[in-house]
């Protein structure tokens, strides 16, 4: 979700990202690829630009009669593989907004941190299912904004294959778009069905050409130097 690329300008991939791509096509050959039960310890992707994210569930309670449930999804999202950089990014079942943070230094800066909030509950979100058209108007509290009014508006389209290097999912194509007073702007992601992780393929602001990433690799291990996940 978010693309670090959309705030930091790309680097070319590195010699750590071409390891991560190799090491992961030795794993899935070796059927290792990441399995929905991996989340609970950590998910890992890397982008061809260098930067890298990393998924984590954290709570309970799964969802029930087409509801998203109450577990969230921490991405940790680092611009490069220095991972100095970058930003923390709360969601509801991998896609619903409800916490984000800068990272500096390799750590959280709690003082920046946004929040967004619902008139409903976020655990009657409803669960990511092809033709899911879902709109709500929320309120977003930011330490470095301030606070405003934001429509998130998701569409969910027909499930299609996907390959993350050599591994290979049925994801559902989502776009989900942010309007406010000054602001408009979609997050085109693929939803891997069967980790409950939305990947982000591409953004930017609506009416002007979109920034693409793409992602070359899914991965149970940490690349070298990650910092360990911390809540």
């Amino acid at each position: 979700m978010c693309s670090p690329l959309a705030i930091a300008p790309g680097i070319r991939l590195g010699v750590v990202a071409a390891a991560l791509v190799a090491h992961a096509g030795a794993a899935a050959a070796e059927g290792a690829c990441p399995v929905a039960a991996d989340l609970r310890a950590g998910i890992h992707i890397a982008y061809e630009d260098g930067s890298h994210s990393r998924f984590v569930a954290v709570g309970a309670g799964a969802g029930a009669d087409g509801k998203a449930g109450a577990v969230r999804v921490v991405e940790d999202a680092y611009f490069d593989d220095s991972f100095t950089l970058g930003y923390r990014y709360v969601t509801v079942a991998g896609l619903f907004p409800v916490e984000s943070y800068d990272i500096v230094d390799g750590a959280v800066d709690v003082g920046s941190r946004s929040d967004t909030t619902y008139p409903a509950a976020t655990d009657g979100f409803p669960a990511p299912a092809a033709g899911l058209e879902w709109q709500a108007e929320a309120m977003v509290r930011s330490a470095r904004d301030g606070d405003f009014a934001q429509r998130l508006s998701l569409s969910v389209g027909p499930p299609r294959p996907a390959a993350y290097g050599p591994c290979r999912y049925e994801v559902l194509p989502v776009r989900l778009r942010f309007q406010d007073e000054v602001s408009d702007s979609e997050e085109q992601l693929d939803f891997v069905v069967a980790l409950g992780i939305a990947v982000y393929r591409a953004g930017g602001t609506v009416g002007q050409d979109y920034d693409v990433h793409d992602p070359v690799m899914l991965a149970r291990e940490a690349p070298p130097g990650m910092p360990p996940f911390s809540e």
